[in-house]
């Protein structure tokens, strides 16, 4: 090939022109590639100020905090109908848990009036209060934020993941050594351990999560959010982590991960449930697939039919058989593959007959980032550091939330002249990596929404 055309467009006057054009295309197609995240903004300059009393301050306004969280999952989910929106998200019959953030208190933790708002509307949208739990790692906490006399007040209940006891099957492993404390799974049996596991509350009773985080500032990872939020709420053993917190940008985003994609199927019984179904011609099968999947998925066990998929019932039969299989002390694995032959999930079974799922769809179908109040100074109550921002966010990306908390927190610490500790990104780039959402802010999408008091007597 002669490289001398090649050698004269090099030194050529155009050359410049022509690298600064192949390198703007170059980043077009990449960008184009990239996976987008989407947030609904609502804001209300009357959310948290009581009109018959302008003088007291921060105190949220029921009426005007449900128009809001009304409006953001109308607005969310496409649905001019509240009772559908919801319906989109969530079902009747299913377990809801509302991840609340209560050890900081009522004040800068979740407000009280954002959960009440969503529960009021799951209510109306035909959720039964047996079927809603508002939850956080202790129950000691709920009581003392007001969540527990909330549950009451509304007909719903209020459980604590501690107190719900952890899943040993389900956990975290890492070589980080703290002694354990109490309440962890292995407390009071052994002194150290490897592994976080995920609470029992999570992974064998609740079918969706709807997370309300506040917009704190949390000094380990810049905010208290959604990714550390749920994820070091809702396992034991993760002392470790708080201490040794270099750990914590590789830990949270596995956590997040595995708390909100893994669990259990059924309490106990799998092969009994499985005989009946087979009896009764598939009847109930859904009780034994993982969430979200449907007998048109297509099932694989590689050890019996390596490359044709095979029924449902048929795969889980020869996967119990190797794992019970007396002496074996192996998992069996059933692959899952969705009709658009990309996304896998999988079912585990134990040698011990428990069946663990890995499922690709999260149980976190909402994430709500309660805005109202930024305090962008950890601690006690600090509201001489804090600004009144009167917005709720939406999303179904909870690393996209993190980030444009992150973003506030750095800009209202700044213009307060307050120096907090510089702000770790690190934590944001691994769970973007993992496929756990976008940390880039031009690739965030933000829908702002500002609702009047006209719009609100109109909701």
């Amino acid at each position: 090939m002669n490289i001398k055309p090649m050698a004269k467009l090099r030194y050529s006057p155009y050359s410049r022109l022509l690298t600064m054009f192949l390198a703007g295309a170059w980043a077009a197609i990449s960008s184009a590639e990239q996976p987008k995240a989407r947030v609904v903004s609502v804001i209300h300059a009357g959310a948290t100020r009581d009109a018959a009393n302008p003088r007291a301050f921060f105190r949220p306004q029921d009426n005007v905090v449900h128009s809001m969280v009304a409006t953001g999952i109308r607005r969310w989910t496409g649905q001019q109908d509240l009772k559908t929106a919801w319906r989109s998200l969530v079902s009747p019959g299913e377990t809801i848990g509302i991840k609340v953030t209560s050890a900081p208190g009522s004040v800068i933790g979740t407000r009280l009036a954002v959960v009440r708002a969503v529960v009021r509307q799951l209510l109306a949208a035909g959720i039964r209060g047996r079927d809603i739990i508002l939850w956080d790692r202790r129950l000691d906490n709920l009581h003392t934020s007001g969540f527990v006399r909330l549950a009451r007040e509304l007909g719903v209940s209020a459980e604590g993941a501690m107190e719900a006891g952890f899943d040993r099957l389900i956990k975290h492993e890492a070589a980080l050594h703290v002694p354990l404390t109490r309440g962890d799974l292995d407390f009071g049996k052994k002194r150290y351990s490897r592994f976080s596991h995920t609470t029992r509350l999570i992974s064998r009773r609740l079918d969706k999560i709807i997370q309300i985080s506040p917009l704190l500032h949390q000094p380990a990872v810049g905010v208290q959010g959604n990714l550390y939020g749920l994820s070091m709420e809702a396992c034991d053993n993760v002392l470790r982590f708080k201490l040794g917190r270099r750990f914590q940008k590789s830990a949270v985003p596995d956590m997040f991960n595995m708390t909100t994609r893994r669990g259990l199927i059924l309490e106990k019984g799998f092969q009994e449930v499985m005989d009946k179904v087979i009896q009764q011609g598939g009847e109930g099968i859904q009780k034994l697939l993982p969430p979200n999947i449907d007998t048109t998925y297509a099932f694989f066990y590689r050890p019996e039919s390596p490359l044709k998929p095979i029924p449902p019932l048929q795969a889980w039969r020869f996967a119990l058989r190797d794992a019970l299989e007396e002496g074996n002390q192996i998992e069996a694995t059933v692959e899952i593959l969705h009709p658009n032959g990309e996304d896998a999930s999988s079912q585990t079974f134990h040698p011990d007959g428990q069946v663990e799922y890995y499922s690709t769809v999260s149980k976190a179908v909402i994430h709500v980032t309660d805005a109202l109040l930024c305090q962008y100074l950890a601690g006690e109550v600090r509201l001489q550091y804090s600004s009144v921002m009167n917005e709720l966010r939406f999303s179904n990306d909870a690393v996209a939330l993190d980030a444009l908390s992150m973003d506030d927190l750095e800009r209202l610490s700044r213009g307060a002249r307050v120096r907090v500790p510089p702000v770790n990104r690190e934590l944001l780039q691994n769970a973007a990596g993992m496929g756990l959402g976008v940390d880039a802010r031009e690739r965030i999408q933000v829908e702002r929404v500002k609702l009047s008091a006209a719009a609100r007597n109109r909701e």
